[in-house]
């Protein structure tokens, strides 16, 4: 049974989430929504197979995606943001912030991230 009238101490919920350290939590749970609440679904669209698999990929399976990042073209078609291999391959919330961008990129087709000139020519 929850106990917190006992505390003897009243919470502000922005005190209460800042002491729990909820803004991770929360900033994840943003980034979550900005796909799967988009407008892409909202007119009723549904992903292929293929990019339903990339999907699950990206949010739920950090260390396949992040092979996907290093041992594949990857890094050869896309320009990526000067220091940011190291941080999305040393750092697993780097690489999550990440993997909502490119799926910006991949499913919804938005600019969110840059094709390098030579990929384009090839």
């Amino acid at each position: 049974m929850c106990r917190g009238f006992d505390e003897g101490r009243e919470w502000r919920i922005k005190d209460w989430k800042e002491d729990q350290g909820v803004a991770p939590y929360d900033e994840f749970g943003k980034l979550f929504k900005e796909i799967t609440l988009h407008k892409y679904f909202q007119s009723g669209r549904a992903l292929e197979p293929r990019l339903m698999e990339l999907f699950h990929m990206a949010c739920y399976n950090l260390d396949k995606f992040r092979l996907f990042i290093t041992e594949s073209t990857f890094l050869q078609r896309f320009a990526l943001e000067p220091g940011q291999v190291e941080k999305i391959t040393t750092n697993d919330e780097e690489l999550l912030r990440f993997s909502f961008t490119w799926l910006k990129f991949a499913l919804f087709g938005e600019k969110t991230v840059r094709i390098r000139s030579a990929a384009v020519r090839g």
